[in-house]
C-alpha cells in the first residue's frame, strides 16, 4: 500500500508542502461513554408519557422526580444511580403503571388512656424513619394529623403517601400494584406515658397491592438504541416469578432478541431483589442468563429497586474506567437500608455460598452495618444439562467482552475504509495494489487492538497469544462470499482475585 504525501506528485509548485495528521496513530477504543435505561412505572404526579415517551440525557434525580413522580419506586432508584455516580448518562422510559390495587397499611392511635407524658411515636418506612412527639393533651386524631403532615414533608425521599381518619392513618403506597407489598413497615412509641398506637394487623410490610405493569410496549420504544445496563424497576413477586412474561423475562428476552445481527446492541440488565433467598434463587433459575444481574438483599427495607439503582450507578462509575473492574466485597456510595436484624437477617457464610452458587448477587454486610456487594455475577450458573457452569460467573465477564467487541465494530471499519479484499498473497509476489487488503493486514491489525485490551487488563495474554499461535484466531476471506471477512476471536478476561488460601503450618 502507498505512503501518505503532503502534495501529489503531479503537482508543479515549488516549495515545502506540509501535512500533520492528528489520526496517524492506533485508533482510540470504539466506545461510546456508558449509558443506562431505566425502565419504571410513574405515579400520578409525573410528567412522562407511558409506553411511548424515552427521556434522553435524565440529568439527574431530580429530573426523575418530575417524569415519575417524587419518591416513587423510578425516582428512588435514579436517586440510588445518581448518588454512585453523578455523571451518569441515563435515559428514562415508563410502562403504564399496573391496574389493580395499591397497597396499603394502618397506623392506629389510641387515646382512650390518654397520653400524660409526651411520647415519642417512630414509624419506619422502607428503613426511613418519620418521627412525631404526641404530646400530653393531644388526641389520637392530632396525634395521626401530626404523623400525616410529617410523612408529607419527607414526600421526595418515601413511597408512600398517608392520610388520617379520627386517628386511624392509612399509608398507601404510590403505585399500584404488587410492587407495592415490598414496602416494610413499623412503629414504636418510646418515652412518656399513655396512649397507644400500633400497625394494623401487626403488618411489618404494605399489603393489597395486585397486578403488574407490562414491559412489552415500553421495550418497543427502546428497541433502536443500545444500553449497557437496563436497570428493570419491579415487584419482588415479579423478579423472582418462573416466567418468561415478567418484567425481567420480558428485558431478557428483548436482549436476546438484539444482541446479534448488523445492528447487534450488546446490553445487560439489572433486577434488585428482597425477601428470602429461596425466592430469589427461583428467579434467577428461572433466567439463568449471562446478561442479568439479580442484586440481592435478604430482608432488605429498601426497595428492591433501589439496590439495583445503587448497582447500575456503582458499575457505570467503575466500568467506565476499567470494563472488568473487581468490585467484590465493595461498599456503596447510596444510602441503603439493609436487613434490620443484621443477626437474624445477613446471610450466614453458608446461604452466602448457596446463592453465589445459584446466579444470586448477593448482598453482605461490614462491621458498622453498611451493605457490600459481595461478588456481582450473572444469574447464568448451570447449563442446559442443569451441571454447574461458571464459564459466565462474574458480571466483568460480557462487560469486558462488550468493551472490546464495540470497539472493534468501531475501529475496524474505520481503519479500513472502501477497502478491497483479497486472499494472502505468496512470497514473492507483488504487493497489492492502493486500497487493496489482505487477510493479514485485516488480522494484524485486530491483533493490535487486542494488545491493547491485553495492556488494559481486560484480556489475557496467555489464551490471545494461545489463539493466534494455535491458529483459532481466524481472520480470512469466506470461501462462499468472497465479499465477506471472517474474523474470529477466541478471547478470555482476566479474572477478578476472589479470594486467597492461606495455610500457616509449625514448622
Amino acid at each position: 500500500m502507498g505512503i501518505p504525501l503532503a502534495v501529489p506528485p503531479t503537482v508543479r509548485t515549488p516549495g515545502l508542502a506540509l501535512l500533520v495528521n492528528l489520526l496517524a496513530g492506533v485508533p482510540s477504543p470504539g466506545t461510546a461513554p456508558l449509558r443506562a435505561c431505566i425502565l419504571a412505572p410513574k405515579g400520578s404526579a409525573g410528567t412522562i408519557t407511558p409506553d411511548t415517551q424515552l427521556v434522553q440525557g435524565l440529568g439527574g434525580e431530580g429530573n426523575a422526580a418530575t417524569y415519575l413522580g417524587a419518591g416513587t419506586p423510578g425516582h428512588l432508584a435514579a436517586k440510588a444511580l445518581y448518588a454512585e455516580y453523578a455523571l451518569a448518562q441515563v435515559d428514562l422510559a415508563a410502562p403504564v403503571a399496573a391496574a389493580g390495587n395499591t397497597a396499603t397499611a394502618t397506623v392506629v392511635f389510641d387515646d382512650a388512656s390518654p397520653v400524660t407524658a409526651a411520647r415519642t411515636v417512630d414509624l419506619e418506612v422502607a428503613g426511613r424513619v418519620i418521627e412525631i412527639v404526641w404530646q400530653v393533651g393531644e388526641t389520637k386524631t392530632q396525634a395521626g394529623d401530626k404523623l400525616v403532615a410529617a410523612i408529607g414533608k419527607l414526600t421526595s425521599d418515601l413511597p408512600v403517601t398517608a392520610s388520617n381518619s379520627s386517628g386511624t392513618v392509612t399509608v398507601a403506597f404510590k403505585l399500584p400494584g404488587t410492587i407495592g407489598n415490598d414496602c416494610t413497615i413499623g412503629v414504636t412509641m418510646t418515652d412518656g406515658a399513655g396512649g397507644a398506637v400500633s400497625i394494623g394487623s401487626d403488618a411489618t410490610a404494605l399489603s393489597g397491592g395486585t397486578t403488574e405493569p407490562s414491559f412489552v410496549n415500553v421495550l418497543s420504544l427502546i428497541s433502536g438504541r443500545e444500553y449497557d445496563l437496563i436497570l428493570v424497576v419491579g415487584s419482588n413477586a415479579d423478579a423472582v416469578a418462573a416466567s418468561s412474561t415478567s418484567g425481567p423475562g420480558r428485558v431478557k428476552t428483548h436482549i436476546e432478541t438484539h444482541r446479534t445481527g448488523f445492528s447487534a446492541r450488546l446490553q445487560q440488565a439489572v433486577v434488585g431483589v428482597t425477601g428470602t433467598l429461596s425466592a430469589a434463587k427461583t428467579g434467577a433459575a428461572q433466567h439463568d442468563y449471562g446478561y442479568l444481574e439479580y442484586v440481592f438483599c435478604q430482608a432488605g427495607r429498601s426497595l428492591p429497586c433501589e439496590f439495583a439503582g445503587a448497582e447500575v450507578g456503582a458499575r457505570l462509575r467503575e466500568e467506565s474506567v476499567d470494563p472488568t473492574v473487581n468490585r467484590m466485597m465493595s461498599a456503596y456510595q447510596a444510602t441503603l437500608y439493609g436487613a434490620k436484624d443484621l443477626v437474624a437477617d445477613a446471610l450466614t457464610d453458608a446461604e452466602l455460598e448457596d446463592a453465589l452458587q445459584s446466579g444470586v448477587a448477593a448482598i453482605v454486610y461490614d462491621t458498622t452495618g453498611a451493605p457490600l456487594m459481595s461478588r456481582p455475577i450473572t444469574t447464568y450458573w448451570k447449563d442446559s444439562n442443569a451441571n454447574p457452569d461458571d464459564r459466565i460467573l462474574d458480571v466483568a465477564r460480557p462487560t469486558g467482552l462488550h468493551a472490546v467487541a464495540k470497539d472493534l465494530r468501531v475501529a475496524i471499519p474505520a481503519q479500513f475504509p472502501k477497502a478491497k479484499l483479497i486472499k494472502d498473497l505468496e512470497p514473492g509476489d507483488d504487493e497489492p495494489p492502493e486500497g487493496v487488503i489482505e487477510e493479514r493486514d485485516v488480522k494484524a491489525f485486530v491483533i493490535s487492538r487486542l494488545r491493547f485490551w491485553e495492556r488494559r487488563g481486560v484480556v489475557r495474554r496467555d489464551k490471545l497469544d494461545a489463539a493466534i499461535a494455535n491458529g483459532s484466531l481466524i481472520v480470512r476471506v469466506n470461501p462462499v462470499d468472497e465479499h465477506q471477512c471472517d474474523i474470529v476471536l477466541p478471547l478470555s478476561i482476566v479474572p477478578g482475585l476472589a479470594k486467597w488460601s492461606l495455610v500457616v503450618n509449625q514448622a
